[in-house]
């Protein structure tokens, strides 16, 4: 918008977000926030053309960065109006399938033990709270719920009223190193052994009274998701873990709109290549691609659209 503003670009403009190997497990995580920008720009300012491009780093090692094959393929790549990720690979594009696949009920070990311990990142918060009910009841787990609210704010409060019994609150914002590190440590100090871990944290922007959203919040949003991430698993990563699970979303791809949660998508998409880059973890580190969620859609335009295509949970 700024460069709109000052007439420094043309309209419509090309605009090419390029990554590198951004979906392979070990990967650098730098550039991955870039297919949850394109989903967003692509689907919103018709003044933009996008390509979002992912670049195998192989090729690039083996042609040179300069390659006037690599640039070729990605000059003549056709822009995108949902914004899906394209991948170069061998002097090829290819782009992502979705099949629909059918689970086995395996009846594996779980992880999570019976009367154990689960720490939850923005546990106060919808999905968190679901997930804490479903441990509590299912398992007779200790639930300890960590956020940046204070334990007193009307919002824990409510939330806490409805939550298993003996639910624990310890104040820690996952976008401040120290402070995720005190709580974690608060929380080994007052419960003992850690079991397992969640972040279920989020911050979704919120439009204003003129359908616009402020300029701070797609930062806060995504910051929310990235420093978090990263902020959670360092102050964890030497505990004795049955496993860590970050909650992301479907919108890390291109499925629904991200029109009006661009740091979201960001954040989200991050997170998954994140998740990826933990081969070394000494515990198992996965993520969730959620789904919407029925409580977080009753009664607005999204609740029948998105109920038929991709269902609710």
């Amino acid at each position: 918008d700024r460069l709109r503003l000052s007439h420094k670009i043309s309209s419509p403009a090309d605009l090419y977000l390029v990554s590198f190997d951004s979906f392979l497990r070990s990967s650098s995580t730098r550039a991955s926030c870039l297919a949850g920008l394109g989903y967003s720009l692509s689907q919103a300012n018709p003044e933009f053309r996008v390509r979002s491009l992912d670049v195998s780093g192989q090729h690039i090692e083996r042609l040179g960065a300069s390659s006037p094959d690599i640039l070729d393929l990605i000059l003549s790549t056709p822009p995108s109006t949902r914004g899906e990720v394209t991948r170069i690979e061998d002097g090829n594009r290819s782009t992502m399938l979705f099949p629909r696949i059918e689970v086995e009920d395996r009846n594996p070990s779980p992880a999570i033990v019976e009367g154990g311990t689960y720490v939850i990142a923005g546990g106060a918060g919808l999905v968190g709270q679901a997930i804490s009910m479903h441990l509590s009841t299912k398992y007779n787990a200790r639930i300890v719920w960590m956020g940046r609210r204070s334990a007193s704010s009307t919002e824990v409060q409510a939330a806490l009223s409805g939550a298993p019994p003996d639910t624990a609150y310890i104040q820690g914002d996952v976008t401040m190193a120290h402070q995720m590190n005190g709580a974690i440590e608060k929380a080994r100090h007052q419960l003992g052994r850690i079991n397992g871990a969640i972040f279920a944290a989020s911050q979704l922007e919120t439009l204003s009274a003129a359908g616009t959203l402020a300029e701070a919040a797609p930062q806060l949003s995504a910051r929310v998701k990235i420093a978090g991430a990263q902020n959670f698993y360092e102050a964890l990563k030497d505990e004795p873990l049955d496993f860590m699970c970050f909650f992301s979303s479907i919108q890390s791809y291109h499925f629904t709109s991200a029109v009006e949660t661009p740091g979201y998508a960001m954040g989200c998409a991050w997170v998954d290549s994140y998740v990826r880059s933990l081969v070394q973890s000494p515990f198992p580190v996965t993520s969730i691609n959620w789904g919407y969620w029925a409580r977080s859609v009753l009664g607005t335009q999204w609740e029948s659209k998105l109920a038929g295509r991709f269902g609710l949970l």
